[in-house]
């Protein structure tokens, strides 16, 4: 929201468009919003404020146009009133998830999500779980592509482009990669893994590939929104009054007049 736009690059124009590679659009979000900030007088944002939190999943993700599935929020509704103490990584988890939420996944990703906060309850860690230092912040649970990749690498001592390359062609379904299991165990078994292990591990990769979520994404995604939601609630006044004075600034006329008479056309 700076009022002027000469620090944003014009490669970044169309970065409103939500591709597959959304990462661009996120850039000139957090651009604005810094501006923003600073013309506000930098206030600090508090990390893990539970309040704001709240607001922002009963909002169910009011920023930007981007709100979030009404299914995927209210489930996490109803934890959020149960638990009354959220913190930023839960809301990484229900973002994350919401951008993943189609028909197809809908079962997929509501018992995803009950188990992810049954487990964040008990406080569930169990040294049995497949790779506990890859999947602990999620409580065992495979939910980002990342934890994918790197459950790869430690197995196969694949690299990381040639683990992410694996993942997205188990995502298109290839018949070459549907069929990669037998390498993938042996491999395992050639760098001492049990066979077992590394069999659950590959049945659990290639089972939920085209459900997992991009966790960078999704950790700027809920960081943007959270600054968001925080600076409606604790400096709502100094924002509007920004947006205000813009408002009033704001002159697109001589724009109208430049666009009419380049096309040929008349103030209606």
């Amino acid at each position: 929201m700076k009022f002027s736009s000469s620090n944003i690059s014009p490669e970044l124009i169309f970065s409103h468009i939500w591709a597959i590679q959304s990462d661009a659009r996120l850039a000139v979000m957090q651009q604005s919003l810094d501006s923003l900030i600073a013309d506000i007088g930098s206030p600090e944002i508090i990390p893990n404020d539970h309040t704001v939190i709240s607001r922002l999943i009963k909002s169910h993700g009011q920023w930007f146009s981007m709100s979030c599935e009404g299914n995927v929020m209210s489930l996490a509704e109803k934890y959020e009133n149960r638990f009354l103490n959220l913190i930023f990584k839960d809301l990484v988890v229900i973002v994350s998830l919401n951008f993943n939420y189609t028909d197809l996944q809908k079962k997929h990703t509501n018992n995803l999500l009950k188990k992810y906060f049954k487990r964040r309850q008990s406080g569930y860690q169990n040294s049995t779980l497949l790779f506990p230092d890859i999947t602990s912040q999620t409580y065992g649970l495979l939910i980002y592509r990342e934890q994918a990749e790197r459950m790869i690498m430690a197995i196969t001592d694949l690299g990381h482009e040639e683990a992410k390359k694996l993942i997205c062609n188990l995502r298109k379904c290839t018949y070459e990669t549907q069929n990669y299991g037998e390498t993938f165990i042996s491999l395992g078994i050639a760098k001492g893994l049990p066979k077992e292990k590394v069999r659950r591990a590959w049945a659990l990769i290639s089972r939920q590939a085209q459900l997992l979520t991009d966790y960078k994404f999704s950790l700027a995604l809920s960081w943007l929104l959270y600054q968001l939601e925080y600076l409606e609630a604790y400096h709502l006044s100094k924002v509007w009054s920004k947006v205000r004075k813009f408002a009033k600034q704001y002159e697109h006329g001589i724009n109208l007049r430049q666009i009419e008479k380049l096309n040929s056309l008349s103030i209606l």
